[in-house]
């Protein structure tokens, strides 16, 4: 990217996040304070309320220090040194968020959740579609050929069969010769992080769960993609096994703060053909709460 262009990049952001603060700040400030004022006869009586009230702190806490600016102020660089750098927050502040979304997830009940609750995930839910926004600007698609950009459209329409191909036709570019280790599960998932990451997408691979470890997790604008990777020396389809994985151990659950469809897939790689033989696909999970109006 040019000078002139980063400038414009950095410009923009800052207009927008000084924007999409001064529409918010003063109305979550009022919130907080409530919230902390009353917290002995109001969050301390909820599930976990002392650490879900330490939630909210720190989430208040990270908005104010790196998202707030004063008159005359920009983002960059004011408050982070460059677009690389406060790409890195969010990508960090949203880790957090999600870690934690336990702490509001356990106190969701039907019509009958507290308002606190559901000012917490409103709250939560602002921060992400906010940094989702922004992150897609910075990763955009202006330097990726247009072949590699259907990848990423597929994914963003949830045409996982599609994507299939196209993934499958990347690895039968690499000549046969090149492939100099053996075939195996971190052969392939090494593959899609990389070949995902070039073409501008955020997979987060090995994420660490109570139950175990996530293969891949995609977070798309509409759409969350849990991904397991399995891979078969003897050419049996070992998708199912996959897509099971996923449902037994509920890698699912701390996504569903982003309140959009959850999608699990389950991905066989054979060492015969040296590609994605089969795949299989499953909503895990359809938004039932409106955070503004309770329940839909």
């Amino acid at each position: 990217m040019d000078r002139m262009r980063m400038k414009d990049l950095e410009n923009d952001l800052s207009v927008y996040v000084s924007e999409w603060m001064d529409a918010r700040w003063q109305h979550w400030n009022f919130i907080h304070t409530s919230i902390h004022r009353d917290r002995r006869t109001g969050i301390y009586r909820l599930k976990q309320g002392e650490r879900l009230l330490d939630y909210l702190n720190s989430i208040m806490g990270n908005i104010e220090d790196h998202l707030g600016m004063e008159k005359g102020q920009r983002l960059i660089p004011s408050n982070f040194s460059s677009v690389s750098q406060f790409a890195k927050f969010l990508q960090n502040f949203t880790q957090f968020l999600r870690d934690n979304y336990h702490l509001v997830e356990t106190n969701f009940k039907g019509e009958q959740t507290d308002f606190i609750v559901v000012d917490i995930a409103n709250m939560v839910n602002e921060i992400i579609e906010m940094s989702n926004r922004c992150l897609d600007v910075i990763l955009n698609d202006d330097n990726v050929p247009i072949p590699y950009q259907q990848v990423k459209k597929c994914l963003y329409e949830s045409d996982i069969k599609e994507f299939v191909n196209l993934i499958n036709s990347i690895i039968k570019s690499v000549p046969y010769l090149i492939h100099k280790e053996k075939f195996n599960e971190g052969y392939f998932h090494s593959f899609f992080h990389v070949a995902l990451t070039l073409i501008g997408m955020r997979p987060l691979s090995e994420v660490v769960t109570s139950d175990g470890r996530i293969d891949m997790v995609l977070d798309c604008p509409k759409t969350v993609f849990i991904m397991e990777f399995k891979y078969s020396p003897n050419d049996k389809d070992l998708s199912k096994v996959a897509l099971e994985q996923i449902k037994s151990k509920k890698y699912h659950l701390p996504y569903i703060i982003q309140q959009k469809p959850i999608v699990g897939i389950g991905f066989s790689f054979v060492e015969g053909t040296r590609e994605i033989t089969n795949f299989t696909d499953e909503a895990l999970y359809q938004p039932e709460l409106n955070l503004d109006n309770r329940v839909l």
